[in-house]
């Protein structure tokens, strides 16, 4: 099974960014970055990461 860390911003409920990370910790890392930048510039953003987990199928 692969799996894949995910980063999802969104902004007025609406997904804004999409990213694909190398791990849980740069998962984070993006997220309590970015989101409070853009709380900063008074826009309503939440940020989550995700596991996605596909077959291997070979």
């Amino acid at each position: 099974m692969l799996t894949h860390w995910i980063f999802v911003m969104f902004i007025g409920g609406q997904p804004v960014m999409t990213e694909q990370k190398a791990s849980e910790a740069d998962c984070n890392r993006t997220l309590v970055r970015l989101v409070p930048m853009a709380r900063a510039q008074g826009k309503d953003a939440v940020g989550a990461c995700y596991l996605r987990a596909t077959a291997d199928t070979r």
